[in-house]
């Protein structure tokens, strides 16, 4: 099993938003992949981003959350006026299709205190 984190952003813009967060956090643009798709509810504008503590899994984020993360998110959330968040555990095949269960809507402060134990394939939509 591997745990995955996808936050997306509502915009197209070449932005660096990699910028945002700190190492060893990073973000691969999976905006084309299905997952993409899936994010972004069939809109056309949005970027969707992996997001990873190892290179490979977001295992370290939703089982030893740093403050690092924390704060990098909360900047994304200042940055724009909504930033979605799901979380799903692969179980076999990798990237595998998943739906969305549900959609909640909370501000930030909201998310800090539920985080990391979100709900698996829920999206978290966090407005500013």
């Amino acid at each position: 099993m591997s745990d995955f984190l996808y936050i997306s952003i509502p915009t197209n813009k070449k932005e660096d938003i990699h910028c945002i967060f700190q190492k060893p956090v990073s973000l691969k643009d999976v905006t084309e992949d299905p997952i993409g798709s899936v994010m972004l509810g069939g809109k056309i504008e949005g970027k969707v981003f992996f997001v990873t503590d190892d290179g490979l899994y977001s295992n370290g984020l939703l089982y030893n959350p740093s403050k690092t993360f924390l704060d990098s998110l909360e900047r994304m959330c200042k940055k724009y006026p909504a930033v979605s968040i799901i979380w799903h555990c692969y179980r076999g095949i990798a990237h595998q299709h998943f739906n969305i269960l549900s959609k909640k809507k909370l501000n930030f402060v909201e998310f800090k205190e539920i985080f990391p134990k979100i709900e698996e394939n829920v999206k978290y939509i966090i407005i500013n």
